[in-house]
């Protein structure tokens, strides 16, 4: 049901409407005419005979013998009111046909003025439209129905549980569209590395339904699967993942942010693919953390850029997908609306999409906050590598730590060995900034050691051909002692040296 307002001058005339019987008599469409008292005076053959009744038995009020009881409220309601108000008005009802059967009708009515432009009463036009409903209908249960499937396929691939992380509290919350079949690709997912480090990643494949359901499950899955292949570069995995999906879906954009959070040393990388920036949340103040790239399927050949950032203990960082933002319909309102809420605090994943988002969503919306609740372990040394006072004090307090954990003598002596041909290497080459982190990993000291400097690669380990050489020996005494060693290009340039020392090392 709906009634439009329209201007007196648009409205026809009801000397015209006059003039007009005898032709709506041959129309193919039901026409009536009613009086300034709300009684109908006419009606056109083809109403009669759709009805199959007299004009004597429909004039007057007799029409609405023919209306559904179900109906009838409604319509005499809309009738009763449009003409009131003198406006046009539009409702759908039905009608008994000849042979005792429904048909539903579209009934459009418009008010009649005379000449003098004194009010004279109505016409209205019926339009036939059981077969175009019954299509509407099927049609919307059809969409129904992969919508249903569409939604039971993502919620059967998000995560059922989120990983419990010492120092880190995380939120989730996946909510579909509510209007029609507009179910689409928006994902999340969280899941712990091997070394105690976690993998994030949210997402939305551009379309609804099926197909886009379906795309963002290989994708998904694909970026979970790459972590364990591709050095644990979020810049690397997004170009291994936007091949992937190239080669699926060569039609398909999707747009992502793929991030690996280091809980002991309170280090965030990641890269975004298209996807809205990240939000960071410190001391009450929100912003965007910047962070651009193309969405997957733009382009052949994607490179990404990795952004690195050292959260601090009660920050929140939060990940959503573009339905939290466009929800109004307005991007820019709606980013500001996004940054006051989470400003405000505290931060509640369900409260967030609530608030922002509504119950009457146009688009599927996925939150992921990661809030850091606890310090950083005392497993990360920070010094330049060219000051010689720095770095044997970092020496000093990595050599303590380690007694701490209460290791063997042979394996302090070794991953102390390890911690100075390394930084001594860095000192020889690039001389400048460098990190120390390690941790304990099942049968295994772990020991990474970054720098800025220039490239260099594992092969760079193996003792030199020239025994005269002045260097290369401590790298090869690493390698001799070190087991799984790596060298990773390190984002923003760098190298990232991962060691690991057995702790199965004789006891001295």
């Amino acid at each position: 049901m709906e009634v439009t307002p329209a201007g007196q001058d648009a409205m026809p005339s009801w000397e015209a409407a006059e003039w007009f019987r005898p032709t709506a008599d041959q129309l193919p469409v039901l026409i009536w005419i009613a009086d300034t008292n709300k009684l109908c005076t006419w009606f056109n053959k083809t109403w009669l005979r759709f009805v199959g009744r007299t004009m004597e038995q429909e004039i007057g009020n007799g029409w609405t013998d023919n209306v559904h009881r179900d109906d009838f409220d409604r319509c005499l309601q809309t009738y009763v009111s449009s003409f009131d108000a003198r406006v046009p008005f539009r409702m759908e009802y039905r009608l008994r046909r000849f042979d005792g059967a429904y048909e539903w009708i579209l009934d459009e009515g418009l008010p009649l003025y005379a000449e003098n432009g004194e009010f004279a009463g109505y016409i209205g036009c019926c339009l036939l439209i059981s077969d175009q409903k019954a299509a509407n209908e099927e049609l919307a249960r059809s969409l129904e129905r992969e919508r249903r499937i569409a939604q039971t396929l993502q919620s059967a691939f998000l995560p059922p549980y989120l990983p419990e992380v010492d120092g880190v509290d995380l939120q989730a919350v996946y909510r579909p569209a509510e209007r029609e079949a507009q179910v689409g690709g928006d994902w999340y997912d969280v899941f712990a590395l091997r070394d105690g480090r976690i993998a994030l990643s949210i997402g939305d494949v551009f379309g609804h339904g099926l197909d886009a359901a379906g795309a963002m499950i290989r994708l998904r899955e694909t970026l979970r699967a790459l972590t364990g292949l591709v050095d644990q570069d979020p810049a690397a995995i997004l170009q291994a993942a936007d091949r992937a999906f190239q080669a699926s879906h060569p039609d398909g954009i999707a747009t992502a942010v793929f991030g690996i959070f280091d809980p002991a040393s309170q280090r965030l990388i990641m890269a975004n693919a298209g996807h809205p920036q990240p939000v960071l949340v410190r001391d009450g103040d929100a912003a965007f953390m910047r962070s651009d790239g193309v969405p997957l399927g733009v382009v052949r050949h994607s490179a990404f850029e990795v952004y690195e950032c050292r959260l601090q203990t009660g920050d929140a960082f939060v990940l959503y997908t573009d339905g939290l933002i466009e929800a109004q319909r307005n991007i820019v309102v709606g980013e500001q609306r996004l940054l006051r809420k989470l400003a405000d605090g505290p931060i509640e994943a369900n409260d967030v999409v609530t608030d922002l988002a509504g119950d009457l969503r146009q688009d599927d919306v996925a939150v992921l906050v990661l809030r850091v609740t606890a310090p950083a372990a005392q497993s990360l040394w920070e010094f330049r590598a060219d000051n010689a006072k720095s770095a044997h004090h970092a020496r000093s307090a990595f050599e303590a730590h380690l007694r701490e954990l209460d290791l063997k003598p042979a394996v302090i002596h070794v991953a102390v060995l390890v911690f100075g041909e390394l930084v001594a290497n860095v000192v020889r080459h690039a001389p400048g900034p460098i990190e120390v982190e390690s941790y304990l990993e099942k049968d295994d000291l772990v020991v990474f050691v970054r720098d800025r400097g220039p490239r260099f690669f594992a092969r760079d380990f193996k003792l030199p051909s020239d025994v005269m050489a002045e260097g290369g020996r401590g790298l090869f005494l690493v390698g001799e002692y070190a087991s799984l060693l790596s060298v990773a290009k390190r984002p923003g340039g760098g190298n990232e040296v991962c060691v690991r020392v057995p702790l199965s090392q004789p006891r001295a």
